[in-house]
């Protein structure tokens, strides 16, 4: 579980719940870690009870905290989702209502993440303690370890120490009313990088596109977003591709002179390009209250939930361009096709040295995962050497 969940979130190209940060990789990898404690197969159906509600937990745990907790600096992937991750194992693992309160009280001990720790690789870390902790704090469950029943509830709760004040433990009523993955949906990462900044990516490369511009035409970038929507982008002179993936300067800088985004431009040799370093000098990146005017102060809004980004150009000649994105590509109202999927994970499986014949097989057999009668079986056929 841990290893599983720290691999699946290195390249931060896995998927962005709103609020949420990423629950699909430490939900996948509790369950099928807790899938090798069985004594039967776990099914394709199985798994995605499990994960259907691993995730709603992990959501709606999110939504009670609310963005004080984010705003305050702890990662909500490993906060929320430990408790997350905690479900999805319980679930796999058939636990009872008393076990499962246990596990859940276990869990409450265990949450943790800092985002001081973004841009490092303790960062997909916290993906892999919320995994390896959901594991752990099932296991001593039914193993009979004991817990405070009541963890969430009351002075020195977890909401009482965790959530700031607008935290909303009453938002758990909701739990399945509407499951999160129905709505608002979660979103599926377009770029490896924050997704905060999907959306001045792709503002930025249709000026880029349309007007046939490269870093020697432009004077000026100039990325205007919504108020604490730069809250995570905290290296404007990122050293290493960790550091860059958290760097609105440099994100869009590349996309200046790349004219795309992708794996290749978080290695430490690609942010340290001179070509780069001089584009990032074009580059500001600015907070205004009007981007989001239902939410100005962002009160109740996540840094990439709601209002819309602006980017605007100007050149060296004296033309000026400007482009409005409300939507990100990949999130809930934007959201990908199952064809987007597909380029994704076979660019994924390229990338990673994965023959493109077997990459294909294995797509066809996780779209039809629902059907599997043994999933550890099917994963385990794709490991081995043909």
């Amino acid at each position: 579980a841990l290893a599983g969940a720290t691999i699946g979130h290195a390249l931060d190209y896995d998927d962005s719940y709103p609020g949420a940060g990423h629950p699909s990789v430490p939900m996948l990898s509790s369950v099928l870690a807790a899938a090798t404690m069985r004594d039967t197969p776990i099914t394709g159906a199985e798994l995605l009870d499990a994960f259907v509600v691993g995730f709603e937990v992990m959501a709606k745990f999110a939504d009670a905290l609310a963005v004080g907790h984010y705003y305050k600096g702890w990662h909500v992937t490993c906060t929320s989702g430990t408790f997350g991750a905690t479900a999805a194992a319980a679930r796999l693992l058939g636990l009872d209502r008393t076990t499962t309160l246990t596990a859940l009280g276990i869990a409450g001990s265990l949450a943790s993440g800092m985002q001081r720790n973004f841009g490092t690789t303790t960062k997909p870390l916290h993906s892999g303690l919320a995994a390896r902790n959901g594991v752990l704090a099932a296991s001593l469950a039914q193993l009979g370890a004991s817990a405070d029943p009541s963890i969430l509830d009351g002075e020195r709760g977890f909401f009482d120490l965790y959530g700031q004040d607008r935290a909303e433990p009453a938002l758990l009523d909701e739990l399945g009313a509407p499951y999160s993955l129905v709505s608002p949906g979660t979103a599926i990462k377009k770029y490896p990088c924050c997704f905060i900044a999907v959306r001045p990516i792709d503002a930025l490369l249709r000026i880029r596109a349309a007007h046939s511009l490269g870093p020697a035409d432009v004077e000026s970038v100039v990325c205007s977003v919504p108020l604490r929507a730069l809250h995570a982008m905290i290296y404007p002179h990122p050293k290493t591709g960790l550091e860059g993936k958290f760097s609105t300067e440099y994100i869009l800088a590349a996309a200046l002179c790349d004219g795309k985004i992708g794996l290749r431009s978080f290695t430490d040799e690609a942010v340290r390009r001179p070509e780069v370093l001089a584009a990032m000098e074009k580059v500001e990146a600015r907070e205004e209250a009007r981007l989001r005017p239902e939410d100005p102060n962002a009160k109740v809004s996540g840094p990439a939930k709601g209002g819309w980004i602006e980017i605007a150009v100007k050149t060296r000649d004296g033309r000026s361009f400007t482009e409005a994105e409300h939507h990100p590509h990949g999130g809930p109202k934007n959201p990908f096709g199952w064809s987007d999927v597909r380029a994704k994970f076979l660019d994924c499986a390229a990338y990673g040295g994965y023959d493109a014949a077997r990459a294909e097989r294995l797509f066809g057999d996780l779209e039809a995962i629902g059907n599997s009668t043994d999933v550890l079986q099917l994963l385990r056929a794709f490991t081995r050497e043909e």
